[in-house]
């Protein structure tokens, strides 16, 4: 299971090019994370220089904190590391910045930055202004001895430490950069790609349907027909699942695992870009023409209404479980996207030239993660429940930890999958939908700790994000 990295939003840069600003691009589109929701603060980079500030998300009411050191004037976020509480964004010299959360302090790591990522698993990769790889941990910047032959036009990170580096140019490839030389590449149909939320799987958007490119391995790219001529396409935050945007309106869907097509979303027209709420439950979709946004509630696949917004690096964006941030004239707006009417919760006016990044940090500079079960959660999580060894549908025990698996409103299907994780040796259930969620959860657990939790990830094999009723 992808480490603690993740939790801290550090997936929400996709490998953002220097030369791709264009709202809308895929370089420029925010990557689905795979997380539980825990308590999200948004951080404001000032993008004309000065000092970065926090605010709460949901009411974006200020928080007291802001940075000892001016920053210069910005380009882009690149995103957060929650272990280190580091901040990485492009400055407008293309040089690399760092802003330590915990000490409000900033620096400079590298210069002359052409595109920069942060993998899964915490390695922020740089692709040098020569086309050279580094790799930083830590702080501490390594180069790879690897130059690509094609300047990129996106950058994926791995949670095995590899870079997937996507060339445009005559003809379209994907090449995975490890410790020192590039190693497996294909050949893609088009550079409208995107990575599942580990980097184990890389979609491209094709005329004729969606091709998916394991890098691990050793087969031609698998093709997945899908009419409308597809132009976009995006992982859920589970990465089981993919959305695809097509010239004809409405949004295909596909199950990965399977490669199957599943049942299309409806949308009011065609989408032009697509971005998933990094821990899941929404997905907004860019119109192909005007500022319309589009949103999709994930939990019962159905068209949720239309904001009007100018589409960014940044924003719109989903923070915590519903808020939506966006831009609207000067000003950037929070909406409470669980109000039919999305209702405004919070405002910050003359705002909206910055850059927005969501933090899992707090201002007293401690992570901000859901508090430890109580302590009889740990006697219930000693053994598998009965029930999920019947493979019935249950209530979550609160204050326990699970692994989500998947989420489904195929409630056959998500038994089908919770029995052959059983038969694997895991104590997996599904967990009955709550009041207003069509959505089946299958998980593994309970487990008394994040720790006990995160050790049966690794050992499961299979993408899954720690959930908390």
């Amino acid at each position: 299971m992808p480490p603690r990295y993740l939790k801290g939003l550090a997936a929400l840069a996709v490998g953002l090019m220097a030369c791709q600003d264009a709202p809308g691009s895929s370089a420029g589109a925010l990557p689905p994370a795979s997380q539980a929701v825990p308590t999200t603060t948004l951080l404001r980079l000032p993008r004309a220089g000065g000092l970065p500030r926090l605010y709460a998300s949901a009411d974006l009411a200020a928080l007291g904190w802001r940075g000892r050191d001016r920053m210069p004037p910005l380009q882009r976020a690149v995103g957060f590391d929650l272990d280190q509480a580091l901040v990485y964004a492009v400055d407008s010299s293309r040089g690399l910045q760092a802003l330590d959360l915990a000490t409000g302090t900033t620096r400079p790591l590298t210069g002359r930055v052409r595109g920069a990522v942060l993998g899964p698993e915490g390695t922020l990769w740089v692709v040098d202004d020569k086309d050279g790889v580094v790799r930083i941990r830590h702080r501490l910047a390594k180069p790879t001895g690897v130059k690509l032959a094609v300047a990129p036009v996106a950058l994926y990170g791995t949670s095995d430490r590899q870079l997937i580096s996507i060339e445009g140019g005559d003809t379209a490839r994907a090449v995975l950069v490890g410790e020192a030389e590039p190693g497996v590449a294909t050949v893609l149909p088009t550079t409208r790609t995107a990575a599942s939320p580990w980097g184990d799987l890389l979609a491209i958007a094709d005329p004729s349907g969606v091709e998916l490119w394991s890098p691990r391995g050793t087969g031609a790219p698998r093709q997945v027909k899908v009419s409308g001529s597809p132009t976009t396409v995006r992982f859920s935050a589970s990465g089981h699942k993919l959305y695809v945007g097509r010239e004809r309106a409405g949004l295909a869907v596909i199950d990965r695992y399977a490669g199957e097509r599943g049942k299309d979303i409806d949308l009011p027209g065609a989408a032009a870009a697509l971005r998933v709420a990094p821990y899941g439950g929404w997905l907004l979709a860019k119109a192909a023409k005007g500022d319309s946004i589009w949103i999709v509630n994930l939990a019962t696949n159905q068209f949720a209404g239309t904001v009007t917004a100018p589409w960014d690096t940044d924003l719109p964006n989903v923070i915590g479980d519903a808020t939506l941030l966006l831009r609207q004239g000067a000003d950037v707006v929070a909406l409470d996207l669980r109000d039919a009417g999305f209702r405004e919760t919070g405002r910050l006016k003359g705002a909206a030239r910055d850059l927005y990044l969501p933090v899992t940090w707090s201002p007293d500079g401690t992570p901000m993660e859901r508090p430890a079960p109580p302590p009889d959660a740990a006697a219930a999580a000693a053994g598998t429940p009965d029930s999920a060894a019947a493979g019935d549908e249950q209530e979550p025990a609160v204050g326990t930890l699970y692994l989500q698996v998947s989420r489904s409103q195929n409630p056959a299907w998500a038994q089908e999958l919770a029995a052959t994780i059983r038969d694997e040796g895991f104590p997996a259930l599904v967990l009955t939908p709550p009041p207003g969620e069509e959505a089946y959860r299958v998980v593994v657990g309970p487990y008394p700790t994040r720790e006990a939790a995160e050790s049966a990830g690794r050992r499961l094999g299979r993408p899954s994000f720690i959930f908390q009723p």
